[in-house]
C-alpha cells in the first residue's frame, strides 16, 4: 500500500473520529430514507405468517399480509415498524411488535468515476461522506489528479449512457481540493454525500487543464497548480513577481467557457497591488499575460 494510500485511511479515521461540520453525524443509518427497489425484512412477535421480504416497487410501496399495500418510500425502518404497528393493531392484532429492516440498499446511487481503485456505481447507506465513500471505491490511484468533481443529481445521466463531458455542461460541479482533503487533512471539504451524486477525479495528464498559466514580463513565467482561493496578483506572485519591463496595468486573463471557447479579462493589477482595485479570483485553465511597458 502506497503512502498516499495510507494517509487517505488516516484521515478517513480522523473524518469518522471528528465530523466535517457540527451536523454530519446528526442522522445515522437507522435515518436512512427507504426508497424504490429497497429490499426490506419485516416481522412480527411470535407472528410467523407476517414474516415476509419485500421489495419496493418504482412507486414506493410494498405489499404485506392483511394489510396489502402500503406507502413505505421517505419513511426510515423505524418510522415504517410504527406504521405497520399501528395498522395491526388497529384491526388485526394486540400490540404487535414489528421489527423493519433494510436487507439491500438500492434506491439512493452514486457513481464514482476515474482515478480510484474500484470505479463504478456505489449505493449510500445512510449518512455517507466524501472520504468514506473514496475509501469504499478502494482509495485513489497514484495517477489520481489534485481535484475532485461532485456532479450533483448526474447519477441518471450517467445511466442513461451520457458522456461526462456532457454532465460538467449541463451541472456545475463542486470542485474539491484533494490534496488539501488528503495530505494536509482540511476536512472543510469532506462533503456530505447526496443520492444521484457522481464523483470524478481526473487523471494527472488531464488535470493539466486544471493549472493556471503566468506568462510574459514575470520573472518566472510557466504553469502552477491552482489551488482553491487563487487570485491573480498572487499567481503573478508566485511567478516571481513582475519584471522591471512589466505593464501589470495592463494584465489580461483568458478564461475557458463551458463551450470551450475563451473570454478575455481585462485587469489592472497594479490598481489591486496598491489596494485601489478588487483582485480576480481565478479558476482551473485561467491563463494571465503581463504585457511590457511601451517605454
Amino acid at each position: 500500500m502506497g503512502s498516499f494510500k495510507i494517509k487517505l485511511l488516516l484521515i478517513t479515521a480522523i473524518g469518522l473520529l471528528l465530523g466535517s461540520g457540527p451536523n454530519v453525524f446528526a442522522e445515522s443509518a437507522n435515518d436512512y430514507r427507504i426508497g424504490p427497489a429497497d429490499v426490506l425484512h419485516i416481522s412480527v412477535w411470535q407472528e410467523s405468517d407476517l414474516e415476509c421480504t419485500a421489495k419496493v416497487l418504482p412507486e414506493g410501496v410494498i405489499n404485506y399480509p392483511l394489510i396489502g399495500r402500503i406507502k413505505v418510500a421517505g419513511l426510515t425502518a423505524n418510522q415504517l415498524a410504527g406504521k405497520i404497528t399501528q395498522l395491526l393493531g388497529r384491526d388485526y392484532l394486540v400490540k404487535p411488535q414489528v421489527i423493519v429492516e433494510v436487507r439491500k440498499y438500492l434506491s439512493q446511487k452514486v457513481y464514482v468515476l476515474g482515478q480510484v481503485d474500484r470505479p463504478g456505481l456505489y449505493y449510500l447507506k445512510g449518512v455517507t461522506t466524501l472520504l468514506e465513500m473514496i475509501s469504499q471505491a478502494g482509495g485513489i490511484t497514484g495517477n489520481a489528479g489534485n481535484r475532485l468533481l461532485i456532479i450533483r443529481a448526474g447519477a441518471n445521466d450517467i445511466k442513461s449512457g451520457k458522456k461526462l463531458d456532457e454532465l460538467l455542461k449541463k451541472y456545475e460541479a463542486d470542485k474539491i481540493d484533494l490534496r488539501a482533503l488528503l495530505v494536509e487533512g482540511d476536512l472543510s471539504y469532506n462533503r456530505i454525500l447526496q443520492p444521484e451524486d457522481v464523483l470524478f477525479i481526473p487523471s494527472r495528464e488531464a488535470a493539466t487543464e486544471d493549472n493556471i498559466y503566468v506568462m510574459g514580463a514575470l520573472k518566472r513565467p510557466g504553469a502552477y497548480e491552482y489551488k482553491e482561493g487563487l487570485t491573480a496578483l498572487n499567481a503573478c506572485i508566485i511567478a516571481g513577481g513582475f519584471t522591471i519591463v512589466a505593464a501589470p496595468n495592463r494584465a489580461v486573463i483568458s478564461r475557458l467557457l463551458g463551450n470551450r471557447k475563451r473570454s478575455s479579462i481585462k485587469l489592472n493589477l497594479e490598481k489591486v497591488k496598491d489596494g485601489e482595485l478588487m483582485d480576480l479570483q481565478l479558476e482551473p485553465g485561467d491563463r494571465i499575460f503581463i504585457p511590457e511597458s511601451y517605454f
